[in-house]
């Protein structure tokens, strides 16, 4: 069971390219995807977007409503991207990063490019190492248990 009440079959693809394929071609019924992907498709009608998994509405596409506003309660989920850095290496090599990142979530192009691609930047205080990994372990404990009872598993 899903949080719309219905059942739904998982089809594993490798990558989002042919998934959007299949949608447009109606080899599927429903696909869940960032929003950098699917906007192009939606703004030209190929598919149709329902709901948007954010909090809010994104400025980007003020038509598409946030989930809880399309009878999706509860329905949240973010995506977003992570720097990330291999255990073994040193950390003092790694210690300046979070500042650099920081510095460059301020810069109003890059903002404007993000923008652009209907995603927007990590606020400043979840730009480092410890929001990230709170955010990881967060995520991990809300998602284990719908999809263990999903039946689904990584290969």
């Amino acid at each position: 069971m899903t949080a719309v009440g219905k059942e739904i079959l998982a089809v594993p693809y490798k990558g989002n390219a042919p998934v959007m394929n299949d949608l447009i071609a109606k080899q599927i019924d429903l696909s869940c995807d960032q929003t950098t992907n699917t906007t192009g498709p939606i703004a030209s009608k190929l598919v149709k977007g329902y709901a948007i998994t954010t909090k809010t509405r994104l400025a980007s596409m003020p038509d598409l409503p946030a989930a809880d506003e399309a009878g999706l309660k509860d329905l949240k989920s973010a995506p977003g991207t992570a720097s990330m850095r291999q255990r073994e290496r040193p950390t003092t090599s790694f210690r300046s990063w979070p500042k650099t990142l920081q510095e460059a979530l301020r810069d109003p192009d890059l903002v404007k490019r993000f923008n652009d691609i209907n995603t927007e930047p990590v606020p400043q205080d979840q730009a480092t190492p410890e929001a990230l990994r709170a955010q990881l372990i967060s995520e991990v404990d809300r998602w284990a248990p719908i999809i263990r009872a999903a039946g689904q598993f990584a290969d």
